[in-house]
């Protein structure tokens, strides 16, 4: 469906069916870290359930729900990036993304970032992006803070996470940042 060129090692490409074995493969091979923020990892247990997670992307891109790409680098997987909670009323939507763990600390998310704000802004004609990461979570802060989001202000108890409850960070970018 698509592929979009970030930089010279990096791409986002359409989600396919046949990306659930790398991808579960990622989830797989660091549940400690990722599971940490992302409570959707302990129900992924099998290449199948990843399977199951791309065909319903597919079915809520096809039905203009969502904005998803698989990260590659050098052409392999190394994550997902997506638009969740598109809303073309308001012209708004919300980024998530993770990434595996020998690919993190490379800027690579920061990266992908960028791309998928032209897509957002440009291709969508969305005024506003957000970006909620919890409050521990200094990794995804520090990705909205260098591609320009701004913090608006604390969540509370708005996450719940493996850990528990948790506060959450807002940030937000508009089109005319």
């Amino acid at each position: 469906m698509f592929t979009i060129p970030v930089n010279a090692h990096v791409q986002l490409k359409f989600p396919e069916i046949h990306d659930a074995t790398a991808l579960f493969t990622l989830v797989d091979a660091d549940r400690p870290g990722l599971g940490r923020f992302l409570p959707w990892v302990e129900k992924t247990k099998t290449v199948e359930d990843e399977a199951r997670f791309l065909h319903f992307v597919r079915e809520q891109v096809s039905q203009d729900q969502l904005w998803a790409a698989v990260i590659l680098v050098e052409g392999q997987a190394a994550g997902m990036i997506d638009i969740h909670q598109l809303d073309a009323e308001n012209r708004t939507g919300e980024i998530g993304y993770w990434l595996g763990k020998t690919y993190r600390g490379r800027g690579v998310v920061t990266a992908a970032l960028a791309a998928v704000e032209r897509v957002a802004f440009r291709e969508l004609a969305l005024t506003r992006l957000v970006l909620v990461a919890a409050n521990t979570n200094t990794a995804s802060q520090a990705v909205a803070q260098r591609r320009g989001f701004q913090q608006e202000g604390i969540l509370r108890q708005a996450l719940v996470l493996p850990e528990g409850v948790s506060d959450a960070v807002l940030y937000s970018k508009l089109v005319s940042d």
